[in-house]
């Protein structure tokens, strides 16, 4: 071949060289442009895989719209209800899932009943809107009218009962009681205060030196609010009632400090303030001892005495 160039070309061998050398290049080159090419292409199948992917999402989309063109189709009807007696069948004439008319049977048989439209509602998965719908043509009452409507009316007591008055009338109100002067066992005529509660309360009014309003009571240990609330209902307060004092000038460190509002520290700074200033002459001199503010003074000023 290298006598071919030069009889031809008229060329060398180093410009023969060079050309053949250059003609391996280009066809390495276009060996490997070519390659690439085809391995970048998709294959055939993968193409047909993609298609029949696409068909399926396709198929899938037109059946939910065929679907949902049925069901809307349906007809829903609307007619006057108790759902303490519908059955499934009559649910989902009203629209309802079948799964929600199995869940209403299903409470149903465990004895659940709806007394008011608002009962309905609570069903789990029952929509607001489908509710709204519904509610004109439940045949329930919008709400109880007596309580004995919300539960079976009790039995008359036994004529050897010894009771005057039947179980289901109403027991005569206890009267009421003055709260600084009741005993235990008038405390526990409250409903919710037993043995254990009333000797709190009785042992903090003696600490106390007696209850002056009626938000003290909040203050007796594991007497909650709702309790609370019952015993004032039942209780009052006399008017113009004098607790027992502690007289500010004598008193001692301990004496000061079994107050429930007086803590050992500040009945320490008290005491050594008077030993140093001479006697209180009333509630605003308290405020001049550290850490006592207007807040403590009013609180325990009912309870101090300030005579010499």
């Amino acid at each position: 071949m290298r006598h071919f160039f030069n009889r031809l070309f008229a060329t060398n061998r180093s410009e023969v060289r060079g050309f053949l050398t250059l003609i391996v290049l280009i066809s390495v080159l276009s060996a490997m442009v070519y390659g690439v090419d085809h391995l970048s292409k998709p294959r055939y199948s993968e193409l047909q895989e993609e298609s029949n992917e696409l068909d399926s999402i396709l198929t899938l989309i037109e059946r939910d719209y065929s679907t949902k063109t049925e069901i809307d189709s349906v007809e829903v009807k609307r007619f006057y209800f108790n759902p303490n007696t519908l059955d499934i069948a009559g649910f989902s004439a009203l629209g309802l899932d079948t799964l929600i008319a199995r869940r209403i049977i299903k409470y149903r048989s465990k004895g659940g009943v709806f007394r008011i439209k608002s009962d309905f509602a609570r069903i789990y998965g029952l929509s607001r809107t489908t509710y709204e719908g519904l509610m004109p043509y439940i045949t329930l009452p919008d709400q109880l009218k007596n309580k004995a409507e919300i539960k079976p009316a009790m039995k008359p007591a036994r004529e050897n009962s010894g009771f005057k008055k039947a179980a289901t009338q109403e027991a005569d109100p206890l009267p009421h009681f003055d709260l600084n002067k009741a005993d235990t066992s008038i405390l526990q005529t409250v409903r919710g205060i037993g043995s254990i509660l009333s000797k709190r309360i009785v042992a903090f009014r003696s600490a106390l030196g007696g209850f002056v309003n009626s938000t003290q009571v909040y203050a007796v240990y594991n007497l909650d609010s709702a309790t609370a609330q019952s015993l004032l209902s039942q209780s009052f307060i006399e008017k113009g009632f004098v607790p027992a004092r502690l007289n500010i000038n004598s008193v001692t460190v301990d004496v000061l400090a079994g107050h429930p509002y007086i803590s050992r520290q500040q009945a320490r700074l008290i005491v050594s303030y008077r030993n140093q200033h001479g006697s209180f002459d009333g509630p605003a001199a308290l405020s001049e001892v550290y850490a006592i503010d207007d807040l403590f003074i009013k609180k325990i000023a009912p309870y101090l005495n300030f005579s010499e």
